[in-house]
C-alpha cells in the first residue's frame, strides 16, 4: 500500500508516505515509472527509482526558499550522470 495510489483519479498520485511516479505523470520528471518519493521542511527530499538501481538523498538547511528550485536541478544532474 506505501506504493500504491491512494487517491485514484485525483491529479496527484501518492501511495501511504510516497509520491509516486506512474505513467499518468511521467512527463513532468526524469525519474522512471516506479519511482517513489518525498520532500520535507527545510527544502529536503529524497527519492528510489529502482529501476536504476539509485537513492538520492538531499538534505539543505533552507527555509521558504523559492528564488532556486534546487531539489528539480539535483533531480536533473543525477540523471544526466547516470552512464548507459
Amino acid at each position: 500500500m506505501m506504493l500504491t495510489d491512494q487517491l485514484p483519479g485525483m491529479d496527484t498520485d501518492v501511495g501511504l508516505g510516497f509520491g509516486l511516479e506512474t505513467e499518468a505523470n511521467d512527463y513532468r520528471s526524469p525519474k522512471s515509472v516506479g519511482s517513489f518519493s518525498w520532500g520535507g521542511a527545510f527544502a529536503t527530499t529524497y527519492w528510489a527509482d529502482p529501476k536504476e538501481d539509485l537513492v538520492a538523498l538531499l538534505y539543505t538547511n533552507m527555509y521558504n526558499t523559492r528564488t532556486v528550485n534546487y531539489a528539480d536541478r539535483f533531480t536533473t544532474f543525477t540523471y544526466a550522470a547516470i552512464e548507459r
